[in-house]
């Protein structure tokens, strides 16, 4: 909720207010829980019903309006804070049994009551106790967008696409630990004595972890020993196989990732440059690398459709982890389904060839190239593709040794997810490699 009178700071009282905030503000999930942890200062078992609460309600979020819309007497548009309680409410009321219904119910009556007052918390009361006698049924897919169901199907196999689109119940939080140090850092967690801690199978730095807690509150953090990062993201970045002193840009940087990995590889003698369109988010990199005792990349807020900042073909290797739909990533922002089209598609497609056509432009004679999406979507890979092609680049095929295991397909690309290989839990990426012959 957001009125100053707000319920005691508990984890659904924070559910609450991220759930608003995604629906209202169109934040990502992820990004707002977060916060909101930070700002609440919850004990790992708040913390955890949050998530739980949080992510369950995003998953199930068009089966939790139809329960509320059909015990309602009027269709008008509802306050995103009364829609997030509802939706929060209804969800532990079907999908979780630590707590029980009339409690559900009370706290979220209060909540209301304290943010709208005694007419709306009446209303919420109603619909919130005739679900409680009625049960709640919640879907086993999420709602995307029928003709970008299609093309997934499409794009890869079924079993990946069923991965994709079913509710988890509980994602896991992966970890990339510094360069020879995954083995004390897995001792480490595996001595807090909770939730599973376990080497992840693919990337040779992540570490696997399930109902540790924060992990900005795990012994190592603030020392720089691991950040947060899918394993999927570590192996997409491992493609481009840095070497110390290469010249280095990662032209998609984002909050960087991958960039501090570049760094890392890279090393003192090198160059990295990270470039995002966001001036504030590239800014934090320098930082961050600096919390990790790394090299620190130059930071440059560069819009590719623009122009190229005047870098020029310098650079022996190219990441271009691009702008692209997400769909890889359902599994843990399940608030894209709520968000994409297949004409948002189009539009991400004709701003990742636009990205490619210019970024080509900077790999130097003999330098190399690679293009990742977290995405499976067939269309988000071969459009960039072509544009690559056109802009002089020569596809290199990855061989099975450079995909860590995975398998490369017949045309030198790589798909990363689950199901790929059985037992990869992992986001859903594909990536292709290129040169400058």
């Amino acid at each position: 909720m957001t009125s100053s009178r707000r319920t005691a700071e508990d984890g659904r009282a924070v559910a609450y207010r991220v759930l608003a905030r995604v629906d209202a503000d169109a934040a990502f999930a992820a990004v707002a829980l977060d916060a909101e942890l930070v700002r609440a200062a919850l004990d790992d078992r708040e913390a955890r019903l949050a998530s739980a609460i949080v992510y369950g309600a995003l998953r199930h979020r068009a089966a939790l309006d139809a329960l509320v819309d059909a015990r309602r007497t009027t269709q008008r548009a509802l306050d995103p804070r009364v829609r997030a309680v509802l939706r929060a409410a209804a969800f532990q009321l079907g999908g979780l049994d630590r707590t029980p219904p009339h409690a559900v119910v009370a706290h979220a009556v209060e909540a209301v009551r304290r943010d709208q007052g005694p007419k709306v918390a009446g209303f919420v009361n109603a619909v919130l106790r005739a679900l409680s006698r009625e049960g709640v049924a919640l879907a086993t897919t999420l709602p995307l967008d029928p003709a970008l169901v299609a093309a997934l199907r499409e794009s890869v196999p079924a079993a990946v696409a069923d991965a994709l689109l079913a509710p988890d119940a509980e994602p896991a939080v992966d970890l990339r630990a510094r360069e020879g140090t995954r083995d004390a850092v897995l001792a480490s967690l595996a001595g807090l004595g909770r939730g599973e801690v376990t080497p992840t199978r693919f990337a040779p730095l992540g570490i696997r972890t399930r109902r540790v807690g924060d992990p900005r509150k795990l012994p190592g953090f603030d020392d720089g020993a691991f950040v947060v990062q899918d394993e999927g993201s570590q192996l997409a970045a491992e493609l481009l196989a840095v070497q110390p002193g290469e010249r280095v840009l990662d032209a998609c940087a984002g909050r960087g990732g991958k960039t501090l990995r570049r760094a890392e590889r890279a090393g003192a003698s090198g160059r990295v440059v990270a470039v995002d369109r966001n001036e504030a988010r590239v800014e934090r990199i320098p930082a961050a690398a600096r919390r990790l005792s790394l090299p620190v990349p130059e930071a440059l807020a560069i819009d590719w459709t623009v122009g190229d900042g005047g870098l020029g073909a310098t650079f022996d290797a190219v990441l271009v982890d691009a702008p692209c739909s997400g769909v890889g990533t359902l599994r843990r922002r399940p608030e894209l389904a709520a968000r994409l089209d297949a004409d948002t598609v189009a539009e991400l497609v004709a701003l990742q060839q636009a990205i490619a056509t210019r970024v080509a432009t900077l790999v130097a004679p003999g330098a190399r190239l690679v293009y990742v999406v977290c995405s499976p979507l067939r269309v988000e890979l071969e459009a960039a593709s072509a544009a690559l092609r056109a802009a002089g680049l020569s596809a290199r095929p990855f061989t099975v040794e450079e995909a860590a295991g995975l398998p490369v397909r017949p045309d030198g690309s790589l798909a990363l997810g689950p199901h790929v290989v059985e037992g990869a839990e992992m986001d859903a990426y594909q990536a292709i490699r290129f040169v400058r012959v």
